[in-house]
C-alpha cells in the first residue's frame, strides 16, 4: 500500500514511517527542509518539498496514495508569530482534509492530542469526556478546532478517524516533542533537579512504539468519526523519578519547587523574553497545564482495536537502554 505523511520527520513520525518501511509499504512525505531529501534512505520512501500551508504541494505530495496520516502539527510551547499554531494546526490540517476528498482517499487517521478532553477533575478522561474549562495554550486549543474540522468532513463522507496521544516517551529525536525523554535522560544523568509543585500531580505517559501500532491499528480497525486515546501509564513526576531509581539502583538529589515560585520564574522568564524578542521556554497556561491531574483511560483502544500498551517501568527501561547506546 501507499501512505502520505505529513509530520514523517518529527519524533513520532519518524517511528511511525520506518514501521511502514519493514512492513514493505510506499511512503511519500513532505518536509519544508531539502536536506531532509535523504533522511530515511529507502527507496520505498520519496521525498517531496513542501508544508501542510502549501495545498499545491500536498496535492503533488498525495497524489497515487491510498491512505493519509496526518501528523504535522506544531507542538512548541511559545512561538514568535502569534498565528503559528492556527495556521499549522488549523489551516494545515484543513488543507490536508481537503486534498484527501479532491483525491477520494481511503482513510486518514488524523493525530491530534488528549490535552483536547482538559484535566481529570470530574472523574478519569475517556473519549466521551467533555472539556469544561478554557485550553490552557494556544497547541490544546488548535487542535481541537482541528478535530471539530475533521469531523466536519466526516460528515460529508470521508473516511477519518482521530486518535489522541498522551505524553510520548522513548527512542527517537531529542526535541521540544520529546521533551519527557529528556528529562528521564537528564535526571538519569544527575542533571534535573527540580519539580514543580509537590511532584505528585499525574500525567499519562505513553511509549512511543506504543503509539506508532496504534496509528496502525486505528487506520485498520477504527470506524470514521471515531476517536481512540492512545495512551500508557498514569503516574506522578515522583513515580517516574522511583521507577528510574529503581532500575538504575541510585538516587538523585530532587528539590520541589513551591507553586509560588514556579510562578514567579515563569514570569520572570516572559518579562525577558518581551525584552529581547525571543519565546519564553515555559508559559503560565504551560504551567497551569502541568499542575492538573491527567488520569486517562486507554479502555476504549484496548477493547476496539486491541492496543497493548506498555508499563511504564519497561517502557522507561527500554528508554533508558536506548540513552545508553547514544553514549
Amino acid at each position: 500500500m501507499k501512505f502520505f505523511v505529513t509530520g514523517a520527520t518529527g519524533f513520532l513520525g519518524t517511528g511511525l514511517v520506518n514501521e511502514l518501511v519493514v512492513r514493505g509499504h510506499q511512503i511519500h512525505f513532505l518536509s519544508r527542509d531539502p536536506l531532509k531529501v535523504n533522511y530515511f534512505k529507502n527507496k520505498n520512501v520519496r521525498f517531496f518539498l513542501g508544508d501542510v500551508l502549501d495545498i499545491v504541494k500536498i496535492e503533488e505530495a498525495m497524489t497515487g496514495c491510498d491512505y493519509v496520516f496526518h501528523l504535522a502539527g506544531c507542538v512548541k510551547v511559545c512561538v514568535k508569530k502569534p498565528d503559528t499554531f492556527y495556521e499549522i494546526n488549523v489551516l494545515g490540517t484543513k488543507n490536508v482534509l481537503e486534498t484527501a476528498r479532491k483525491l477520494s482517499i481511503k482513510k486518514m487517521i488524523i493525530t491530534s492530542t488528549a490535552g483536547i478532553f482538559g484535566p481529570s477533575t470530574d472523574g478519569i478522561i475517556t473519549e466521551t469526556t467533555i472539556r469544561n474549562i478554557d485550553y490552557f495554550n494556544e497547541y490544546e486549543k488548535t487542535k481541537g478546532q482541528a478535530e471539530e474540522i475533521a469531523l466536519e468532513y466526516v460528515r460529508k463522507g470521508q473516511n477519518i478517524v482521530i486518535v489522541n496521544p498522551t505524553r510520548i516517551y522513548g527512542p527517537g529525536p531529542l526535541t521540544e516533542s520529546n521533551i519527557v525523554t529528556l528529562l528521564i535522560k537528564k535526571y538519569s544523568e544527575g542533571k534535573w533537579r527540580f519539580v514543580p509543585g509537590n511532584g505528585e500531580t499525574i500525567g499519562n505517559y505513553v511509549y512511543i512504539d506504543d503509539v506508532v501500532q496504534g496509528h496502525l491499528i486505528a487506520m485498520e480497525k477504527g470506524k470514521s468519526g471515531e476517536k481512540f486515546i492512545l495512551g500508557g501509564s498514569n503516574a506522578s513526576y515522583s513515580d517516574i523519578i522511583c521507577t528510574i531509581d529503581n532500575i538504575q539502583k541510585r538516587k538523585h538529589r530532587i528539590i520541589k519547587i513551591p507553586i509560588f515560585i514556579v510562578f514567579t520564574l515563569t514570569w520572570i522568564q516572559v518579562i525577558v523574553s518581551n525584552l529581547f524578542g525571543k519565546p519564553p521556554q515555559v508559559t503560565f497556561g504551560w504551567v497551569k497545564k502541568f499542575l492538573n491531574d491527567w488520569n486517562t483511560s486507554n479502555e476504549k483502544a484496548i477493547q476496539v482495536l486491541g492496543y497493548e500498551p506498555t508499563n511504564l517501568e519497561t517502557g522507561i527501561k527500554k528508554t533508558l537502554n536506548w540513552l545508553n547506546n547514544l553514549n
